[in-house]
């Protein structure tokens, strides 16, 4: 006789799958339960995989390169030299406004760049590649 791994999840604080897990472990195991026993109240219940809270996943790569970093700031500062170390966050919409300044006069470059990265036009470029790319054009 082969044994087989069956795995299966159910709300037991819902009557009908309840009684369903308990006919069906019943049947499996010769076991008859009678309809409508429930688990005792006072008994802990073990959670099912499902029930368990997961644990937050692990970032990728490309998540963490797009994170804006901080770096440790002395004490003592200006505030000219706060504004230029605190984290700035790039977004699609400065990208397409300087793009659309630049492209007048530049547009060969700003295509070449695009097709270097692989992509059709501004909207597509990675996140993680904004930075690079404002850079390239406050270059021109």
């Amino acid at each position: 006789m082969s044994l087989v791994k069956i795995e299966a999840s159910f709300d037991p604080s819902n009557p009908a799958q309840l009684t369903a897990a308990m006919n069906f472990l019943s049947a499996v195991g010769g076991n008859v339960i009678p309809s409508g026993n429930q688990a005792p109240a006072d008994e802990p219940k073990e959670e099912t995989p499902a029930a368990k809270k997961r644990a937050p996943r692990k970032k990728k790569a490309a998540e963490v390169a797009e994170t804006p970093k901080t770096t440790e700031q002395p004490k003592e500062e200006t505030p000219a030299a706060k504004k230029e170390t605190a984290p700035t966050t790039i977004t699609l919409e400065d990208i397409r406004t300087l793009a659309s300044k630049k492209v007048k006069e530049y547009r060969e470059e700003i295509k070449g760049k695009l097709t270097e990265w692989g992509v059709p036009n501004v909207v597509k470029i990675p996140t993680e590649k904004y930075a690079e790319f404002i850079d390239f054009l406050n270059s021109l």
